[in-house]
This record gives structure tokens, C-alpha cells and sequence, in this order.
């Protein structure tokens, strides 16, 4: 049987009697749910088959509901919903059918008394509080209200320590090792040790890969807003600045895009001048203004200025900024 119950009124708002607990039986739960008592924020269940199947958690996905599930033999983590069963068998009592009787017999009468105890149960105040669980559900509840509760269940998820499939299996494989060789240390708290330990370096290399992304991506909006800001009219100052980006970036695509637009503003910028070694002048000068630049950046952007001009040889031009 799969049983639904509003965590803080105690309503008990859908059930489903089946032939044995399967995500189907959940689904049908929640979809009753929806139906008398619109979209739910998330939902706290156990460890069980039906509940943690791919079709629920798909289901679960589409219609934006939090998965908050407790630990495995854990009832207490899941406390609302063990406490309903609780109370729903004392309050029924002992059921005693005929094994001869047909299975639709059986399964009508259950689903009958299910609906009776459902029924009372709403209607009475759980101690301490002041509305019965069905009034407690009919209460309006503003949207401020939804979104301060989806993010409580959000930031209760990513306290929760999880681990990578990953993570567990290399754990598993260097606990075995160490312990082949010293059988001491085949303890719990050791493999735990280990698995922690893999975890974090996978989560700090992940961070390492978010670190690089996030300013990957912060060089490629100041490239593209300086392109905006000097579309008009490209300077010299503007493209040395954007070369010395380039010799300091460790991204090769964002290398080839620094030279590329810088190749392009100097062939624009040459239209304007008359004699190349004026043009040469000015981007030895507004490189001497840098000063947050190695003698080997300073080489490397002069020999891209160099090819940029088509001038002479590259080491007459090194010597003459050196």
C-alpha cells in the first residue's frame, strides 16, 4: 500500500492499494495528490523500489517535485509517514479475511477501511495544533511562501553528504588492497575515511573545472565587449591591451581569438596610416605604457605586431623595444 501524508497539517490526502509497492502505485498516489490538493513542493519517502524507480524520478523531474529520501531501516527519517501507519493500524484493528475469498474481495475492503481511517483522521487536530489536517490544507498559501519552502528543500539536499558512483568504486578498490595486505584496517570507519577523502578531491577538481569555465567565460565577454566598445574605431592602446591578454591566458581557443580580432583591427588601423613606421611607433610606445608585462610577453606581443605590420624581421623589431 502507498500512503500520502502532508508533512505539516498530518493530512492524509491519497492511497493506493496494489499487489506490491512498484512506481506505478507512487505515481498513482502523487497524481491523486495533484488532483485534490494541486502541485507539490517535494516529497520525503524511503528507500523503496517504487519510490527511487526511474519512471518516479521521472515523473518526479517533470513536475518540478524535490526528492528528499531517508536513510535506508531508517523510519524515523521518514517519521510522518511511519507515524500514519501507526496510527491508521490501531485505529483499524486487526483484519482478519478469508484466504478463499477472491483478491477483488479482499482488495475492496481494505481500500474501504483505508478510506474510513483517511476520512476520520482529517478530521481530527493532531495535539498541539489548532486546525485539523484538512483545514490545514485548505489554508492559502502565497507564492513567497512556495519558493521560501522549494529552496529550504533544496538547501536541506545539499547538505546531505553524497557520494559519486565513482567515488565508491575507486574506494572499494584501494580498501581491498590495504586491507589484503593489513587486515587491521578492515573497519567501517576506514573505508569510510577513504571514500570521504575521494570524494573531496573529485568535488575540488570539479570546482577546479567550474573555476577555469567561469573565467574562460569572463575573458570572452571582456573580448567581446571590447570589440563592441571599439567597433567603431579600433586603437592601438586597445590592441595591445587585448595581446597582452592573450600571452597571459593558458586557453588556446582564447588565444586564436585575441590574435585573430587584433590581426583584424591592425589591418583596419593601417588604412588610416600613410607611412607603416608611424603606425610601428605608436605600438612600441603604447607597449612601454604596460608594465604588468615579462620581457618574454613583451617579445611575444611585439613579434604578433610584427606580423601584423608585414615590417622587416622580427629580431630588428625585438631589439628595438628591448
Amino acid at each position: 500500500m502507498e500512503l500520502s501524508v502532508d508533512v505539516k497539517t498530518f493530512a492524509h490526502t491519497a492511497f493506493s492499494v496494489g499487489d506490491s509497492e512498484t512506481s506505478d502505485e507512487v505515481i498513482k498516489v502523487l497524481e491523486a495528490h495533484r488532483k485534490d490538493w494541486d502541485d507539490l513542493l517535494g516529497i520525503l519517502c524511503d528507500h523503496g523500489s517504487g519510490n527511487l524507480s526511474g519512471n518516479t524520478l521521472s515523473y518526479l523531474q517533470t513536475h518540478g517535485i524535490e526528492l528528499i529520501s531517508a536513510g535506508p531501516y531508517n523510519p524515523k527519517g521518514n517519521g510522518t509517514d511511519e507515524g500514519a501507519f501507526s496510527q491508521m493500524k490501531q485505529a483499524l484493528g486487526g483484519i482478519r479475511l478469508d484466504l478463499s475469498s477472491p483478491r477483488s474481495l479482499a482488495r475492496s475492503v481494505l481500500e474501504k477501511l483505508i478510506s474510513l481511517y483517511i476520512t476520520m483522521r482529517n478530521r481530527i487536530p493532531v495535539k498541539g495544533a489548532i486546525l485539523t489536517p484538512e483545514g490545514g490544507m485548505k489554508v492559502k498559501v502565497s507564492k513567497e511562501q512556495r519558493d521560501l519552502e522549494r529552496q529550504h528543500l533544496k538547501d536541506y539536499k545539499r547538505s546531505k553528504l553524497e557520494y559519486e558512483k565513482e567515488a565508491i568504486s575507486d574506494a572499494e578498490e584501494v580498501f581491498t588492497k590495504v586491507v589484503n595486505r593489513e587486515p587491521g584496517k578492515k573497519t567501517l570507519s576506514y573505508f569510510f575515511g577513504i571514500l570521504k577523502r575521494n570524494q573531496q578531491e573529485r568535488d575540488d577538481e570539479a570546482y577546479r573545472r567550474y573555476c577555469h569555465e567561469r573565467y574562460n567565460e569572463q575573458v570572452m565577454k571582456q573580448l567581446k565587449r571590447q570589440e563592441q566598445e571599439q567597433q567603431s574605431h579600433h586603437s592601438v592602446e586597445g590592441i595591445v591591451e587585448m595581446l597582452a591578454k592573450d600571452v597571459k591566458t593558458t586557453f588556446h581557443f582564447v588565444k586564436e581569438l585575441a590574435i585573430s580580432k587584433a590581426r583584424q583591427w591592425t589591418k583596419e588601423l593601417m588604412k588610416s596610416y600613410h607611412y607603416p613606421g608611424a603606425l610601428k611607433n605608436h605600438f612600441a610606445k603604447a607597449l612601454e605604457e604596460l608594465m604588468d608585462l615579462s620581457l618574454e610577453q613583451r617579445k611575444e606581443i611585439w613579434e604578433l605586431v610584427d606580423q601584423f605590420l608585414n615590417l622587416k624581421t622580427r629580431a630588428e623589431s625585438v631589439t628595438k623595444i628591448s
